[in-house]
């Protein structure tokens, strides 16, 4: 994907284009689902995380400043969810 074909789908899906965000979802889903994985998920919790990530990137999305800064925002939210996951699951192992 060319940065300015990204730039104008981060445009239309920040608009509520949800084909837009479709494609920036196919885009980006691989990617994120093994970074997911490679920060310690097993391939459910990868899913579940990824998921969790592109949901609250759509509900975000009109918040973000600069669209070049979309993949590192993206990857940003999936170390985070994925930091939170973890702390959450030896939370319940210790309890």
């Amino acid at each position: 994907m060319h940065a300015e074909n990204e730039e104008a789908l981060i445009a239309k899906a920040s608009d509520g284009d949800l084909d837009a965000f479709r494609q920036l979802f196919e885009h980006y889903h691989a990617p994120i689902y093994h970074f997911v994985t490679r920060m310690g998920g097993n391939a459910q919790d990868a899913e579940d995380i990824t998921q969790v990530v592109f949901v609250r990137v759509h509900r975000k999305l009109a918040s973000l400043r600069e669209a070049r800064a979309f993949s590192s925002w993206l990857f940003t939210t999936a170390r985070n969810e994925s930091i939170n996951h973890l702390r959450r699951k030896i939370k319940r192992h210790l309890s």
